[in-house]
């Protein structure tokens, strides 16, 4: 009977022990997959982020290039921060934002962005009868904008494309009402070029296209 109470009390400690560290292993795994839903989301915003401030249409703009990045980061920041982590939100310390292309031509087309957010204080539970150093959990999510405009300085000659955005279901001619220049069947410039896929006048209004504001009359 005392040799039988023996090996019970052995396997139940081995079972305790089994279960206490699955519940950690739980723990990291549902911690890891907070923090890669954080970093999903935050790289999409800043990608989107750097396309809505203008980066693809005004490709030769390197100050343009440089604000959107802040902005990109700041918007990326600013979302992961609403998230949890094993109950813990997420600090701006822990998010690192990187522009894997910036610098480059193709940054221009179709800007890059990688977020990494990193948690180095999680919290354990009963592993901590092996060690009480705290664990640290990591996630990366890469993100891209794209503008078939003037892709064939990437693409070797191929152009991407041109897709309408905000106007579906209406079809808009390639005229610009606002600029002139003609080539359009009138004294309009057509907003790109249909040879090469290049913007006609970049950059924002009144002397590019973005933000240029005209009416639509039905005939």
């Amino acid at each position: 009977r005392g040799v039988t109470m023996v090996l019970v009390v052995l396997a139940m400690l081995s079972m305790l022990g089994i279960v206490a560290l699955a519940i950690d292993v739980i723990t990291l795994y549902s911690a890891r997959s907070e923090t890669q839903r954080a970093a999903d989301s935050a790289a999409l915003v800043a990608a989107k982020m750097l396309v809505d401030a203008g980066v693809t249409g005004d490709p030769a703009n390197a100050a343009l290039q440089t604000t959107a990045q802040t902005i990109a980061t700041t918007a990326a920041k600013d979302v992961a921060r609403q998230s949890v982590i094993a109950g813990r939100p997420i600090q701006a310390a822990d998010v690192t934002v990187a522009f894997p292309n910036a610098g480059a031509p193709s940054f221009a087309i179709n800007p890059q962005v990688s977020v990494t957010i990193q948690n180095a204080n999680l919290p354990t539970f009963f592993s901590r009868i092996w060690s009480r150093a705290a664990l640290t959990v990591r996630a990366t999510a890469s993100a891209e904008g794209f503008n078939p405009s003037n892709s064939t300085t990437i693409t070797g000659g191929a152009t991407a494309p041109v897709i309408a955005r905000c106007v579906k279901p209406f079809i808009v001619p390639n005229c610009d009402p606002i600029h002139a220049g003609g080539g359009c069947g009138g004294t309009g410039a057509p907003f790109f070029n249909t040879a090469t896929g290049a913007i006609t006048n970049p950059g924002a209004a009144p002397g590019g296209i973005i933000g240029e504001q005209f009416q639509m009359i039905s005939n």
